[in-house]
């Protein structure tokens, strides 16, 4: 009787140590203490209404944790940032992700609006991923799920697209405010004991591409099974594409840490001559290590083909006085131009008055049309380790 008490309590002890199985994965609606957002590109683009913006713009706003209480104004939630750009950013390492890290500050029920031109340390890379979450005035991670944020991304000086963030939630154990390093090696571990898990597979409905009319859909890709700032492993998935009539094509990729790819780069038969729109589904992703996370957006440009123009413009008219002694002269006129003597005797001139009309003209500016969107998961999680620089954790190349 005493060893069945003893088992008992170990079950006990065991169900309480290891959660990720009672919690389930993350809800990727509900706000997080860490927020990813997918993408970002570097760079201006000039505008014709509002001159110089950013290419990519970020907000983050802060709410306050569900079931807790926050400072009717002014309570300060500070952030730990990360750019992490793709293997092949250096190319004495193209398996190392470089990062590069800054704070970020703000309060429940404030919001940041910042791009990654004007934050204290830029992107080491063009193109990459942003990871966030909440610290304490030390530095240490917290449970604070309260962060939601949107990206705004202008590749074109006429539109843009945009996507939401992804939020991820601290385990559901802990209170608001308790570290999340349970083991204090640095790391966010998205197990289930520290933060909520998050899944290794995609699907999601995407616009085939074509040349005439121009339209180009591209897959967003990233895992968060990174070692941040080090040597990492490939991440190869396996992608089946379907019809509208449930015809497939089969493909896959591959990628370090971070990928933008066409969809006829996957497959050159994934155009509208394939179907116009259809489903992408993929397999779980992995690594050589074993199963790793997924995230992906889609997003699509659509070329405007309409002719644009400019319309006709008559302008003030214009008019030259000419002295004697041009006025006796009967001058060769462009058209538009009338030509009379005016005034008497010594003050006797010749005025020359011309209008002039801009004609209809084509405009050279190329317009799109651009929509970005968030790809589904299948809801099993897979626990993994985002290690910043300097921070323990798994994931790399042996």
């Amino acid at each position: 009787m005493q060893w069945l008490g003893v088992l008992f309590i170990m079950v006990l002890t065991l169900g309480v140590v290891t959660p990720v199985g009672a919690w389930g994965p993350n809800d990727s609606e509900a706000p997080g203490s860490v927020i990813v957002f997918p993408k970002f590109v570097r760079g201006v683009v000039e505008t014709p209404d509002q001159a110089c913006l950013p290419t990519t713009q970020f907000e983050i706003s802060v709410t306050c944790p569900k079931g807790s209480s926050c400072l009717t104004s002014g309570q300060e939630v500070l952030l730990r940032a990360l750019w992490v750009c793709p293997g092949g950013s250096d190319p004495a390492d193209p398996s190392r992700c470089a990062e590069s890290a800054f704070t970020l500050a703000t309060t429940v029920n404030g919001t940041l609006v910042f791009s990654p031109e004007d934050v204290s340390t830029t992107p080491l890379c063009d193109r990459g991923y942003l990871i966030a979450w909440v610290v304490d005035n030390a530095g240490n991670a917290i449970k604070f799920d309260g962060l939601i944020g949107d990206a705004v991304i202008r590749e074109s000086p006429t539109s843009a697209r945009a996507y939401n963030a992804l939020p991820i939630q601290a385990a559901k154990w802990l209170q608001t405010g308790d570290p999340t390093d349970a083991n204090g090696d640095g790391a966010l571990a998205f197990d289930g004991n520290e933060y909520r898990a998050i899944t290794g597979k995609i699907f999601g409905t995407v616009r085939y591409e074509s040349s005439s009319p121009d339209v180009r859909t591209s897959l967003t890709l990233l895992t968060l099974d990174v070692l941040s700032n080090r040597p990492n492993n490939p991440t190869f998935v396996d992608l089946n594409f379907y019809s509208e009539d449930e015809r497939m094509i089969s493909a896959s990729t591959s990628f370090t840490c971070w990928s933008q790819v066409r969809l006829t780069d996957i497959n050159p038969d994934l155009t509208t001559v394939f179907a116009n729109k259809g489903l992408v589904e993929s397999a779980a992703a992995a690594q050589d290590t074993g199963p790793v996370t997924l995230v992906a957006i889609a997003e699509t440009i659509e070329g405007v083909e309409l002719p644009v123009t400019a319309p006709a413009l008559t302008l003030d008219p214009i008019i030259i006085n000419l002295p004697p002694p041009a006025y006796s002269s009967q001058l060769t006129l462009p058209p538009g131009c009338v030509q009379r003597t005016v005034g008497i005797g010594m003050n006797e001139h010749t005025r020359i008055k011309c209008t002039v009309t801009a004609p209809e003209q084509l405009l050279g500016v190329p317009l799109v049309r651009e929509y970005a969107y968030s790809l589904y998961n299948d809801s099993t999680s897979v626990p993994t380790i985002f290690a910043p620089s300097g921070a323990g954790g798994g994931g790399g190349p042996d």
